[in-house]
């Protein structure tokens, strides 16, 4: 085992981190939930299921990730033309033609330092 590793079974087996996951457990699972937890994680099925938990987590949190990237245009398009008032607030929400401002300036606007900045 290295250095690295090391630290972090040791951060593991840590009371700090103890006492932290019986908060977590104890915010989700009264006493008869916790006792069936240990007679599943006590199965061929529950070591199983707990040996392979952090490369299952990453790969479900990998599909989010994916599912979301993939389908996020076509949930903003829907929600633009949803909710019209977002016209113009978000990037994928085109502002209604009549109300595009105009994207240039008066001659000399937006040179000027703004109230507070400006050298006397």
């Amino acid at each position: 085992m290295d250095w690295y590793e090391q630290k972090l079974m040791a951060l593991y087996q840590s009371d700090a981190f103890r006492e932290g996951m019986i908060t977590a457990y104890a915010k989700y699972f009264n006493d008869d939930d916790a006792k069936a937890l240990i007679a599943f994680y006590e199965t061929p099925t529950g070591q199983k299921f707990n040996a392979v938990m952090p490369e299952f987590t990453a790969d479900l949190i990998e599909l989010g990730q994916r599912l979301s990237a993939d389908r996020m245009p076509a949930i903003v398009k829907e929600l633009c033309s949803e909710h019209p008032e977002l016209a113009g607030q978000l990037p994928d929400c085109a502002a209604k033609e009549g109300d595009k401002k105009s994207e240039q300036r008066a001659p000399g606007a937006g040179t000027e330092a703004p109230t507070g900045l400006r050298e006397e």
